[in-house]
């Protein structure tokens, strides 16, 4: 784990480590600061929702997690960073992968030609 952070460009402090073997375990998983803090103090990891906040972003922002913003609602956090979209159950809060192979995306918008598309992010909010 110690060479994954490193290679993300995050140094390895015990609170990131402790943090990035909860959740790089390879398991796809969505959850929120909030989640991910009553997880750390069940595994007896100490730290702060401020620090569970800070490290989830750092995350995010070297790509080793997805940071998925479903309205104002919570913020979720996707172990699963590889192209896939989502389904958001309002009544549950709940956030499930949708494979890209599974939806068809026709008439994109015109770019500029200096501009290249790198993520389509689709998330589909159904009732229950």
């Amino acid at each position: 784990m110690i060479e994954r952070l490193e290679q993300a460009g995050i140094r390895p402090t015990k609170i990131r480590l402790a943090l990035a073997s909860l959740l790089l375990d390879g398991e796809d998983r969505h959850v929120t600061v909030e989640e991910v803090s009553i997880l750390a103090r069940k595994t007896r990891i100490r730290t702060s929702i401020a620090s569970v906040y800070n490290t989830l972003n750092q995350f995010a922002a070297s790509g080793l997690v997805k940071k998925i913003i479903v309205d104002a609602g919570p913020v979720f956090f996707d172990t699963n960073t590889k192209n896939h979209y989502h389904i958001y159950h309002e009544g549950t809060g709940e956030l499930r992968d949708i494979p890209s192979e599974g939806v068809e995306i026709t008439g994109l918008p015109k770019i500029q030609r200096n501009q290249k598309i790198t993520a389509i992010d689709i998330t589909i909010r159904v009732t229950d």
